[in-house]
């Protein structure tokens, strides 16, 4: 720091008066350019960071009720398998050569569900 103030010293005795207030402006002016463009800067990058963390908490909330519908849709086509009267009757019985006609119902109402889960699915990972 000592270093420095001789410096300047030393170049300010060098200096004529004129180039001595020409620099006194520049530095007048620039100092105070620089603190409000730094001031600027940071009030900037505040915001823009505000928003960023904003505009997330709205893209979770709205995963998150795309998530809570999907395993909405998911609890209701259990519910659905589960009190199908094909499903239970060939849950009972069993599923064997003799009933082929009822299991080939069987499998077809599964399908039928699992179609219906595979589209809300697909909805649902394209988020």
């Amino acid at each position: 720091m000592k270093r420095l103030i001789e410096r300047l010293r030393l170049l300010s005795s060098t200096m004529t008066f004129k180039q001595k207030l020409i620099s006194f402006s520049i530095a007048a002016s620039l100092i105070p350019l620089l603190a409000l463009g730094m001031a600027s800067s940071h009030l900037s990058v505040k915001n823009i960071q505000e928003e960023v963390v904003l505009n997330h908490q709205i893209i979770l909330k709205q995963i998150g009720r795309e998530v809570d519908s999907f395993l909405n849709q998911l609890h209701q086509s259990a519910i659905q398998i589960a009190t199908s009267p094909v499903i239970e009757k060939s849950i009972r019985e069993g599923m064997s050569v003799q009933t082929f006609d009822e299991s080939s119902l069987v499998v077809d109402t599964i399908h039928q569900f699992r179609r219906s889960y595979r589209s809300g699915f697909r909805r649902f990972r394209h988020l």
